[in-house]
């Protein structure tokens, strides 16, 4: 065989054939386009139309909860610890006693300030006796000065006019001189024992001011409650030793409030008296609430005013320093919500069906808001007037054919 033949026959045709089976001429052609694919079909799906809703925004406020009033109770007195007979969450009554300090010193300085007290009130008693006695003896030395006054006056007219001896005149003038000097000394001594009085009932002062501070101390050893409440906090053992300014325990008061910052244009809008919905993070429960004193000032670095929501806990279970939040409400807006029934997890994303015109569910990724009685806002990712699986999603999968329930 020729060498060209060859080359035609081993070479030239098997390359040709090849070529023409990889541009496919010898295959059937099919005409471009969508092969169509019957879909998996799933029943008895409700499925349900978007809409745009009205709802209230609310103007969300965070804040901590105080109490009406609050007492940090501190010692008095220097003592040690003799008893701590409530505990933190204790609910106490005006005047219970909360903790007891040792009363051994105080009891008897107090003792001694009474008894100083008793010395000197019989002093201030003895005294008084004999400023009577001394009294009298005044009344009955000026009876006799009066006396022998008139007759050395009446005996010196006699002498002057001839009618008595001298003798008799000197004797008058001797008695009225010693009377007049008995009545000067019994007066004296009236003078200085009122002086004596004096002196006595100013120490029965201080002994008394002793005793009262005596009493009061004694008193601040027995620490009670000021008025009733919840005890909070308690800060001594027994056994402790306390200092004056020292704190013991902590007392609050309810009702309790939340204390919020609003922004200062919200301030013509909020009224007295107004309801509004309180939510306690650590008691995980949304109470109802009620405005309970609005502060005009602003607070010019921050541009807030604060606002005090009484809030209604029957169950006494408010504690002040709580971390909770207000929602003052605002004017209605509009949204999409839907059922969190029709929520499809993915990992960490979140996804519902859409079913099209044909009835084809299609996942599709949504964006979403809050959560409020089993329905979700839908922030991005769903249109108006499109339609949503709502019942049995981990049944449907993407491109399955739905049938709505009727």
């Amino acid at each position: 065989m020729k060498g060209w033949v060859k080359v035609v026959v081993f070479l030239i045709v098997p390359v040709t054939v090849f070529l023409l089976i990889l541009s496919g001429v010898f295959i059937e052609k099919v005409e471009p386009g969508m092969k169509a694919v019957e879909a998996k079909q799933i029943d008895g799906i409700k499925v349900v139309e978007i809409k745009n809703e009205n709802y209230d925004s609310g103007n969300k406020v965070y804040g901590t909860t105080v109490s009406d009033e609050s007492a940090k109770i501190s010692s008095e007195i220097m003592a040690d610890v003799s008893d701590v007979l409530v505990k933190s969450g204790d609910y106490v009554k005006q005047g219970q006693t909360l903790v007891q300090l040792n009363k051994e010193k105080v009891d008897a300085a107090l003792s001694q300030a009474s008894a100083s007290v008793d010395t000197v009130k019989a002093k201030v008693t003895s005294i008084e006796e004999t400023i009577k006695q001394v009294e009298a003896v005044v009344q009955k030395a000026l009876a006799d000065f009066t006396m022998k006054e008139k007759s050395y006056k009446r005996v010196n007219s006699l002498y002057e006019a001839g009618a008595a001896s001298l003798q008799e005149k000197e004797e008058a003038e001797t008695a009225y001189l010693a009377a007049k000097a008995q009545l000067a000394q019994a007066e004296a001594q009236l003078e200085m024992t009122k002086a004596n009085r004096a002196e006595v009932i100013a120490n029965l002062g201080v002994v008394e001011a002793a005793y009262s501070s005596a009493s009061i101390t004694a008193a601040d050893a027995t620490i009670i409650a000021p008025f009733d409440g919840v005890v909070v906090e308690t800060l001594v053992d027994i056994g402790d030793m306390v200092n004056p300014g020292m704190q013991l325990i902590t007392v609050e008061k309810s009702p309790y409030f939340l204390e919020v910052f609003v922004d200062e244009r919200k301030q013509n809008q909020i009224e007295l008296g107004e309801e509004i919905p309180v939510t306690i993070d650590a008691l995980n429960k949304t109470l109802q609430g009620k405005v309970a004193e609005v502060t005009p000032k602003i607070d010019p670095a921050s541009r807030t005013f604060k606002v005090k929501i009484e809030i209604d806990d029957n169950q006494e279970s408010l504690k002040s320093g709580m971390f909770g939040y207000a929602v003052f409400p605002e004017t209605d807006e509009k949204g999409i919500f839907i059922p969190t029934t029709a929520i499809y997890y993915w990992s960490q994303l979140t996804a519902v069906f859409v079913v099209d015109e044909e009835g084809i569910a299609r996942l599709r990724y949504v964006q979403l808001g809050e959560e409020n009685d089993g329905r979700v806002e839908v922030l991005s990712g769903l249109d108006i007037g499109e339609l949503i699986v709502v019942t049995d999603v981990e049944k449907v999968k993407d491109g399955f054919k739905v049938v709505n329930v009727e």
